[in-house]
C-alpha cells in the first residue's frame, strides 16, 4: 500500500515537471512559443507588439539583472540568456512586458515617453508603471515570485 502512494506521487510530481518543463528548444523558440501562449490574454497587445532577443549593444547598455525590456514603440526585447525552460516563468516575464506595450497603446508614444520621463527620479519597483505590470501579472494568474538564473 505505501509502494503504491509512492509510486502515485512519484507520477504526480512527473507530470507536474512535465507541464512546467514541456520546452527543450532554442531560447527564441521558447520565447517564441510563450508569445503565442499569451495571444488569449493580451490580443491587442500581441497583435501590436514584437519580441526578438537583446542585441549585443542593448545587452552592454541595459543592467545584466534586467531580463527583458519593453521599448516606447512596443518592442519586447529579452535575454536569451535568462529565458527558462520553465515556461510558466517566461509567461510571467513576457505578460509583464505585455502590460507594458498595453501602457503604451493606452498612452500612446508620446504619452508613454512623457510618463517614462517623469517616472525617472521615482525607485524602479515604486513606479506606477511597475506597479501597474505587476498588478496586471496577479489579475492574469501569471506566476509570481520568479528567481532570475544565476550568471
Amino acid at each position: 500500500m505505501a509502494d503504491d502512494l509512492l509510486k502515485e506521487l512519484i507520477a504526480r510530481q512527473e507530470a507536474q515537471k512535465k507541464s512546467m518543463y514541456p520546452f527543450s528548444g532554442t531560447p527564441e523558440d521558447a520565447m517564441q512559443l510563450t508569445f503565442e501562449q499569451l495571444k488569449g490574454l493580451f490580443p491587442r497587445e500581441t497583435n501590436k507588439a514584437s519580441i526578438s532577443p537583446m542585441s549585443k549593444l542593448e545587452k552592454a547598455i541595459i543592467p545584466k539583472g534586467i531580463s527583458a525590456i519593453t521599448l516606447p514603440w512596443s518592442n519586447i526585447r529579452y535575454r536569451p540568456e535568462h529565458v527558462s525552460p520553465f515556461m510558466n516563468v517566461n509567461r510571467t516575464m513576457l505578460g509583464h512586458e505585455l502590460t507594458h506595450v498595453k501602457q503604451n497603446i493606452d498612452k500612446g508614444l508620446i504619452g508613454r515617453l512623457l510618463q517614462i520621463a517623469r517616472e525617472s527620479f521615482i525607485p524602479y519597483m515604486d513606479r506606477p508603471s511597475e506597479r501597474e505590470a505587476r498588478f496586471e501579472d496577479k489579475t492574469n494568474n501569471l506566476p509570481q515570485n520568479i528567481e532570475l538564473p544565476k550568471e
